[in-house]
Order: structure tokens, then sequence, then C-alpha cells
């Protein structure tokens, strides 16, 4: 584990009223920077910044409750499930650096599948990891996916534009983002946090969480491949459209 990794994690006698937000967004510029430089700057925005003085403000001894919280010695999964994302990236916060670009992306592909609606905003109000397993987000997944097969199945012939193409792209972008930010999170929980059971838990629930929802996309783009396929067998000659998709991917 590195000494900056050590240096940023709030001791346990930290005096709240003595808080400077740069020397946590310090201490996250040193690991992205050296790992994911196109992430390093965003620490330093005024969002950030701000960020950082509310979830110090939102809790008395923030930091400390953060580190008990956290604490193997004491924490739970109950206790993990229902942790805020403040309180972790107070307690660790190159970590929670990580977590939240995650949970971006998790939120874009919300957007991408379900649309942007009051309904799918609601959902950043969850803390991650009940946010992460919440049924009714599954459930909502799938039957914007479901709607999304009939409406491309129902359009198989009609050549104008189709909205329902554009869904697809978002979803595959989506998807990338969101394999990468989880590729980051899991390199950044394993050599900072290697010494932390909760690191492990934490990693997991992601996984197992978006997991779910990615393999509903996944299932998907495979059922469209076939269709695809089968309409090749049936006629050589590929339209524009077939072409525009392979080109970019999708599948």
């Amino acid at each position: 584990m590195e000494t900056g990794y050590l240096e940023a994690i709030t001791p346990v006698n930290h005096n709240c009223s003595d808080f400077h937000p740069k020397d946590n967004q310090k201490a996250v510029y040193r690991w992205y920077d050296r790992k994911y430089s196109e992430a390093a700057w965003d620490i330093y925005s005024n969002d950030w910044e701000l960020r950082i003085f509310e979830w110090h403000q939102a809790w008395h001894a923030a930091h400390q409750t953060a580190l008990q919280e956290t604490n193997p010695k004491f924490n739970t999964n109950p206790q993990l499930e229902n942790l805020p994302l403040g309180k972790f990236f107070l307690a660790h916060p190159i970590a929670g650096f990580s977590l939240w670009r995650v949970l971006q992306a998790c939120y874009s592909l919300d957007r991408a599948v379900c649309g942007d609606t009051d309904e799918v905003a609601s959902w950043q109000e969850f803390v991650p990891f009940k946010y992460l397993k919440a049924d009714k987000i599954d459930l909502k997944w799938q039957k914007e996916l479901e709607l999304l097969k009939q409406q491309s199945t129902s359009s198989q012939l009609d050549f104008r534009k189709r909205p329902w193409e554009m869904k697809l792209l978002n979803m595959h972008r989506g998807l990338e983002a969101f394999e990468k930010e989880f590729a980051a999170l899991t390199e950044n929980f394993r050599e900072n946090l290697s010494e932390k059971k909760f690191g492990y838990w934490m990693v997991d629930r992601v996984e197992e969480g978006m997991g779910t929802r990615v393999a509903m996309i996944t299932d998907l783009l495979k059922s469209k491949e076939n269709e695809q396929e089968s309409v090749q067998a049936a006629d050589p000659h590929e339209d524009d459209v077939n072409k525009i998709e392979r080109e970019l991917n999708w599948i």
C-alpha cells in the first residue's frame, strides 16, 4: 500500500474543525494521475470541492463515523449496505472517488435504458449498495428492454429513421464506460484496500448488482445478432442499417 494512500486516510484523532478539501483532492489526483490520468483533474473541479464540503457538513464528526462504519472489526453487511457515498469518501477518498465514477457510469446506463426521467434521476438518491440491489430498478430495466425488443422487431422492415437504433448505440457506449470504470475500481480497491474485507465485499456487490443488469442488455444484443444472421442468410444483400450497425460494433 502506498504512503500517499495512507496519508489520505483520515486519522482517528482528526480535528473536524480543521478541514481542507484540498487534502483529499490532492491524494485522489496523485493516484489517478499515475493510473488514469484522463480522470485525474476531475477531482479539482468546483463541483468536487463543493461536494466534499457538503459531505463533511452533512454529518457530525463525519470523518470519525465514516472510519468506524468501514472498520472491519465493527462493520456488518447491513451497515455497509446503508453506507452513504460521502461518508465512504471522507474515510477513504481515493477508493471513494473510484466508486463515485462507477456510479456515474451506472446512472448513465439507467438513462440509456429507461430514459432521462424524474424516476430515473431519483435512483441517484439511493445509497450506493442499496441502489445496486434495488429490485424496482431491475424490474424497470426488464420492462424497458422488452419494449425495445418489440419495437426493434416490429420495425424491421421500416427503413425510416428508427429511435431504438440510437437507444442501442447509447446502451453500447454506456456498457463500454461502465466496464472501463469498473476495471479502474477493481484495481483501485485491490491496491488501496487490500487489507480491508469490506473492499472485497464492495467489489463483489458492484459486480453482482450490475452484472444482472448488464446481462439484460447483452441478451438483447445477442437476440438482435441472431435476427440479423437470419435476415442475411435469407438475403445476402445487407441493407444500409445493417451496415451501420456492423461498423459501429453494436453487437
